[in-house]
């Protein structure tokens, strides 16, 4: 049985009572689009396609299955789940409140022989569904703006971070490419030794952030004077003690960029980390702390491999650019001296990729030559 209103919402009315089908769809149908149904399971055959009801009134004493059976179903259902249900039986009946509602229904009404009381609490009860849903759209609609404007916040932390970088090295002949490079190289070791099990904690959002900050990694050369950067032949010791500051130089740079935030910002810690210790060595000769092994912070043993792996495969002033093969046997010679004997093997495991990486972004001066 269908009555209708034109645009009004759908109300789905189950009772076996064709006294009280008849009552109740009255007074609804001058409101709402009203389905009526006699039994459970012809309600759920209803609900099983398209127009989906805005509430259902549901008297609880069924004769084919009791309401909490029928409130039970309803709620499994995602399409049904959301729907408000009002229960509705006389006084004197078995159905205990505290049980419909534990159930999923909305509200409990005794019937007094008052239709225009149930009409009141269905007109309430969609009232609240449509400021429900009103406010889903809304928390959506926050989060998208939310997830929008984090991703343009990232996205300007990045362009800062790059032109920083390529300030820092726009004297050198590598150019721009230098820089994904060395976040190419650093995705793919930390993603291969994320596969290991004594770093299987090691997080792809962990990996997302020390790529972020890779190029920051020798921030601290913009402090180096250029004849020495650039010089052709071999630093004097003094030279060398001078650019050897550029670690340290470059973390007390990014600590004083984020001094003032009323909170420490995970990947300026990460960022002095790799600044400050990727030129520390496994067997603690290294710089400026001397550190050894795991007093080595892990993200500058990874960024460690990636460093030297991009300077011997590139020109610089002092020498020219080794070939893929002949720069990995140097490293390899420095497993577990200079490098971390784990991040090596890690390294030593996607040799193919590496490459790949070089010969798809090369040296500027190499594309020209």
């Amino acid at each position: 049985m269908l009555h209708h209103t034109s645009g009004a919402p759908t109300i789905l009315l189950i009772d076996d009572s064709p006294v009280e089908l008849d009552a109740l769809s009255g007074v609804l149908c001058q409101h709402y689009v009203v389905r009526a149904v006699r039994t459970g399971r012809r309600a759920l055959k209803a609900l099983h396609k398209p127009p989906w009801p805005d509430l259902i009134l549901l008297e609880p004493d069924l004769p084919d299955m009791d309401g909490c059976e029928l409130l039970r179903e309803l709620g499994e259902d995602p399409v049904t789940a959301e729907i408000p249900v009002i229960c509705y039986s006389a006084p004197g009946t078995e159905w205990e409140e505290d049980v419909l509602l534990g159930l999923g229904a909305v509200d409990c009404v005794i019937k007094p022989g008052n239709a225009r009381a149930i009409l009141n609490r269905v007109r309430t009860h969609l009232e609240l569904a449509d400021a429900r849903r009103a406010l889903r759209r809304t928390e959506a609609r926050i989060l998208r703006e939310s997830a929008r404007r984090a991703d343009e916040l990232v996205m300007a932390q990045d362009v800062c971070i790059r032109a920083l970088a390529r300030l820092a090295e726009a004297d050198e002949p590598r150019g721009g490419n230098h820089l994904r490079r060395m976040q190419a190289y650093l995705d793919t070791l930390a993603r291969q030794l994320s596969h290991y099990p004594r770093y299987a904690d090691l997080a792809p959002t962990d990996v997302a952030a020390l790529v972020r900050v890779a190029p920051l990694h020798d921030i601290g050369k913009m402090a180096i004077p250029r004849n020495i950067l650039l010089k052709p032949g071999r630093l004097s010791p003094r030279e060398w003690a001078i650019a050897k500051t550029h670690s340290q130089l470059g973390r007390d740079a990014i600590a004083a960029a984020g001094h003032g935030f009323s909170e420490s910002l995970p990947f300026l810690r990460l960022a002095q980390e790799v600044a400050y210790c990727h030129h520390e060595r496994w067997d603690g000769s290294g710089y400026p702390q001397g550190l050894c092994e795991e007093r080595i912070p892990l993200s500058a043993r990874l960024m460690a491999v990636a460093d030297v792996l991009d300077a011997l495969v590139s020109r610089r002033t002092y020498k020219e650019a080794y070939p893929f093969e002949a720069a990995v046997e140097i490293m390899r010679e420095s497993r577990g001296s200079q490098f971390d004997p784990a991040i090596f093997d890690a390294f030593s495991a996607r040799l193919d990729d590496f490459a790949a990486i070089t010969r798809r972004l090369p040296d500027h001066s190499s594309m020209h030559a």
